[in-house]
C-alpha cells in the first residue's frame, strides 16, 4: 500500500526552446487511477513580471499520459520566482520534477542542474491537495523567447530525474516558458520653450510643451493637464515634471522650471514683447497667442519669408488667448503680426 504521507521532491533541471522533436515520456498506468491523485492541476511562477499561471488541468486518462499543453506565460530574465506545482488527491509519496530547455537544443537534459540541485527530499504535510514550491532564478544570460518546460508528477521514484523514460503512475505536461527582458526605462526629456520659461504672473493659463516622447503627463503646482496657470502657481520658480510610460509599462520622468514674476515698469495696456506670448513655438499642429491683458478686435496675420500673406483672421470678442491652427502651411519660418486696439506687435514663428 501507498504510505499516507507526502514527500514532495522538486528536481529543477536545466535543459533547453520550442520544438516538435522532444522526447515523449510515458507511464505504466494512468495518473487518474487510485483516487485521482497523481496529475498536474496548477503550475505558476510568482514574482515580478510573471504572467505564468497555469490552472485547471484535467487528468490524462490515456497512455502515454503525456500532454503538450501549448500554454505560454512570461518570466523576466534574471528575476527570482516562487515556482509552485499542485496536484489533487491524497497525501501519497509524491515526486515533482521540472526541466527547462534553456539553451534551445531541443533536448531535455537531466544532468545539468537548473540553478542548483534542490536536494533529495522536501517533506511537506498537506491534506486534500498537495502543492510543492521552490525558489528559482531565471538565468541572467539565457536567450530571450520561448523555452520548453516539462513538469511531471509521479508516485514511483524510479526514473524520477529522467524526463524521457517510463515511470510508474505519473503524468507529464509540457509548457512554453517565455523569457522576456526586464523593464528598460524610456528616454524622457523636458525642455520648456524660451517663450514661457519666464512669464508674467498676470498671464494666467499657458500651454505646456517640450516633453518627449509624446503622450506623457505633466505635473506640478499650477499644472492642469497640459496647461500651467501662473495665477494658481504664484510668483517664484516652479518645477514642472513630465512622466512618460511606454507600452511595456516602463516609465521615467524629466523636470524643468518655469519662473513666474510680477512684471513691473511695463504698461500692459499696450502690446509689447512682455505682454504677448506665443506657445508653443516652434509648433507642429497649433499654437496659442497669450496676452497678459484682455484684448479686443484682434487681427492676426501670418506672412511667409517672401512677404506673402498666408493667413489672416480677425477676432472681435474680448479675449486673453487665441489658438492658431497650422492648416496647410508648410514647414518653415513665418512672421506673425498681431494688431489690436492696444497696438501692434510682430513675432517670428517656426512650423515643424
Amino acid at each position: 500500500m501507498k504510505k499516507l504521507f507526502t514527500l514532495l521532491v522538486i528536481s529543477i533541471l536545466s535543459c533547453t526552446a520550442y520544438s516538435q522533436t522532444y522526447c515523449q515520456p510515458s507511464a505504466n498506468f494512468s495518473a487518474c487511477a487510485i483516487n485521482n491523485d497523481f496529475w498536474i492541476t496548477d503550475v505558476s511562477f510568482t514574482g515580478t513580471g510573471s504572467t505564468f499561471a497555469y490552472s485547471g488541468g484535467t487528468c490524462i486518462s490515456n497512455a502515454p499520459y503525456y500532454l503538450n499543453t501549448a500554454y505560454q506565460g512570461d518570466v523576466v530574465r534574471g528575476n527570482t520566482y516562487t515556482l509552485s506545482i499542485s496536484k489533487p488527491g491524497n497525501m501519497w509519496k509524491t515526486y515533482f520534477n521540472v526541466w527547462v530547455d534553456w539553451n534551445n537544443n531541443d533536448t531535455l537534459n537531466n544532468t545539468t542542474p537548473f540553478v542548483e540541485n534542490i536536494g533529495p527530499n522536501m517533506l511537506l504535510t498537506a491534506s486534500g491537495g498537495t502543492t510543492a514550491t521552490v525558489s528559482v532564478t531565471i538565468p541572467a544570460t539565457v536567450s530571450l523567447g520561448v523555452h520548453r518546460m516539462r513538469v511531471r508528477v509521479q508516485y514511483n521514484v524510479m526514473n524520477a530525474n529522467n524526463p524521457c523514460l517510463t515511470t510508474g503512475q505519473a503524468e507529464s505536461k509540457d509548457f512554453n516558458l517565455n523569457v522576456v527582458n526586464g523593464c528598460v526605462p524610456p528616454t524622457v526629456t523636458l525642455t520648456i520653450p524660451p517663450s514661457i520659461d519666464t512669464v508674467c504672473a498676470s498671464v494666467g493659463a499657458v500651454p505646456l510643451s517640450g516633453g518627449t516622447p509624446s503622450g506623457g503627463i505633466y505635473t506640478g503646482v499650477g499644472v492642469n493637464g497640459t496647461t500651467f496657470n501662473t495665477i494658481t502657481a504664484g510668483n517664484g520658480t516652479h518645477t514642472i515634471t513630465y512622466t512618460y510610460t511606454d507600452i511595456n509599462s516602463c516609465s521615467d520622468s524629466a523636470s524643468a522650471t518655469i519662473f513666474v514674476k510680477t512684471c513691473t515698469g511695463i504698461n500692459n495696456y499696450y502690446l509689447n514683447e512682455s505682454s504677448v506670448i506665443i506657445s508653443p513655438n516652434p509648433f507642429t499642429l497649433q499654437t496659442t497667442i497669450l496676452f497678459t491683458d484682455e484684448q479686443k478686435n484682434v487681427s492676426v496675420r501670418i506672412i511667409d519669408i517672401l512677404g506673402k500673406e498666408v493667413y489672416h483672421s480677425v477676432f472681435q470678442n474680448t479675449m486673453k488667448n487665441i489658438t492658431i491652427n497650422r492648416g496647410d502651411l508648410l514647414t518653415g519660418f513665418y512672421f506673425l503680426e498681431i494688431k489690436s486696439d492696444k497696438g501692434v506687435i510682430n513675432k517670428k514663428i517656426e512650423l515643424q
